[in-house]
């Protein structure tokens, strides 16, 4: 079973702590290109390559109160935290796919802190 592309996209925001959205775009597309296919489609918009997919699910998370905006920095909420962990806990997410966001997301930490 495929679990919907929005759970995955809580995951990502929840490891990442605060990001704008042009952020988790791009560790988004990093994981596309691991092969972590998570159905968005990226277009080239003047020097950014961006994804309307992607921008209104970042929204739908803000209206369901899983994610909101601090700063221009998109943050998980509470009851977001909690989500996250009953989906960990339940096995919900492709635990392969979880060690690729992990690991990419850590790539992206090192590369920030050089």
């Amino acid at each position: 079973m495929k679990s919907p592309p929005q759970l995955t996209l809580l995951y990502i925001l929840s490891k990442l702590g605060r990001a704008s959205q042009h952020e988790v775009m791009k560790v988004v597309e990093r994981l596309q290109k691991s092969g972590i296919d998570l159905g968005y489609k990226f277009v080239k918009l003047v020097e950014l390559r961006v994804s309307k997919e992607l921008l209104m699910d970042l929204n739908l998370l803000r209206v369901l109160g899983l994610v909101r905006e601090e700063g221009g920095e998109l943050v998980v909420t509470e009851k977001g935290k909690a989500l996250i962990d009953k989906i960990v806990a339940r096995g919900v997410l492709n635990k392969k796919i979880l060690r690729v966001i992990d690991e990419v997301i850590e790539r992206r930490a090192v590369s920030h802190s050089l």
